[in-house]
């Protein structure tokens, strides 16, 4: 998926998704009462209760917070969140952090060209968008 909001349909098989941003759903057409997930490395993997061959995995949930798919909805409309998820795990959710000053990719950028203005020993040499989106002190110097 891409930095919209999309919607999944997950009928069964072995499938993974590899979003980007966005307000995500994967919604689940098997019956069953509840989800099981399980980590993988850096990746979630969920199937419905009784289906434990038919699985899908979210490449990169617990690394990055555009990767995050937000809502899993079961066929009698009950939704699990990825917050109620992160806090099985025992995880604090990105939101609560990372994400928190709501910036654009486009301010990122911006806030990496001009950290990259300094040379290396007096400023920060930052090679990717999310190594100033993750870095607290960055956006909250930014934010200000």
């Amino acid at each position: 998926g891409g930095n919209e909001d999309n919607k999944y349909i997950f009928s069964g098989g072995q499938k993974t998704v590899i979003d980007s941003g966005g307000n995500d759903t994967i919604k689940f057409t098997q019956d069953g009462n509840g989800l099981n997930f399980s980590t993988n490395g850096t990746d979630l993997t969920l199937n419905v209760y009784n289906h434990e061959n038919d699985t899908i995995t979210v490449k990169n949930f617990f690394t990055n917070p555009s990767n995050i798919i937000e809502n899993f909805e079961l066929k009698n409309g009950y939704t699990i969140t990825s917050e109620q998820i992160y806090q099985s795990f025992g995880k604090e959710y990105p939101s609560n952090n990372l994400e928190a000053f709501g910036l654009s990719n486009a301010n990122i950028n911006k806030i990496v060209e001009n950290l990259n203005s300094y040379s290396d020993d007096l400023g920060a040499n930052l090679n990717y968008v999310s190594n100033a989106k993750n870095n607290f002190d960055i956006m909250q110097i930014y934010s200000n």
